[in-house]
């Protein structure tokens, strides 16, 4: 019986990711092989090849693992091609997001700060991009793919790592949140409590700049969400404006 093996900390486990030609020859291989948890719990079974992004990045996968969320769930019980193949093809998910969520189905945790040092290896980082602001807009991609995949105990973990976070850039902040109001099928999650709440704090000083403004023309409920903190901003200084008259 293969003895326990500690946790991985890389963006996805070792023993089930084996990556493709196309991607950099410093990323591990993975080996098909039986999972065992620290905890003694064993993930054996059906392995699942999953073909990830537009190259195709390979991940082999036990059921038991898949079966945490229910849409991959379907796909490995389901009569369509993929359960007599065994492969599961996701060209719309982008390689790394997946591998974080991956980590998090076996390990119930996962290290977004590892996507920041994926990235400058590869040299795709944008100038002047701070690990920071990167990191923060990673935990929302894996937010936005747990919802996808209805996964929302890895939801509610994102937003507990977010609340650790170091402070973003407030266009980062509301650019990032655009982009979860326009993706995120529940609009009723948790990440939108936090986002009306964080918003208060930092609307003023966003509201005059430009790219501000820009939101308001894409409609839709973010645009309403903005609209009525502008509307709570403009009631709270009004309110201290009487009080500072009554007061004089």
């Amino acid at each position: 019986m293969p003895k326990a093996r500690r946790a991985d900390r890389s963006s996805a486990p070792r023993a089930i990711r084996r990556i493709s030609h196309a991607t950099p020859p410093t990323q591990p291989r993975a080996r098909k092989e039986r999972i065992v948890k620290a905890d003694g719990r064993r993930f054996a079974g059906p392995v699942f090849t999953l073909y990830v992004g537009e190259e195709e990045i390979e991940y082999c996968v036990q059921q038991t693992i898949l079966s945490q969320s229910p849409v991959l769930s379907r796909l490995c019980a389901s009569d369509f091609l993929e359960t007599s193949t065994r492969q599961i093809h996701l060209d719309e998910d982008d390689p790394t997001i997946f591998g974080f969520v991956l980590e998090y189905l076996y390990r119930q945790d996962y290290e977004a700060r590892h996507a920041y040092k994926i990235a400058r290896q590869n040299n795709t980082l944008e100038p002047d991009t701070k690990a920071s602001d990167f990191v923060y807009c990673t935990h929302l991609s894996i937010y936005l793919m747990a919802d996808k995949y209805l996964l929302d105990g890895l939801q509610r973990l994102v937003l507990s790592k977010i609340l650790t976070t170091t402070a973003v850039n407030y266009r980062v902040f509301f650019e990032t949140a655009a982009r979860v109001y326009e993706n995120s099928a529940n609009t009723n999650g948790p990440y939108f409590a936090y986002f009306r709440e964080n918003a208060q704090k930092c609307v003023e000083s966003a509201m005059h700049q430009d790219w501000f403004h820009e939101f308001f023309g894409q409609g839709g409920k973010f645009a309403c969400d903005l609209a009525q903190l502008l509307a709570f901003v403009a009631s709270k200084h009004k309110r201290k404006c009487v009080e500072d008259v009554v007061a004089t």
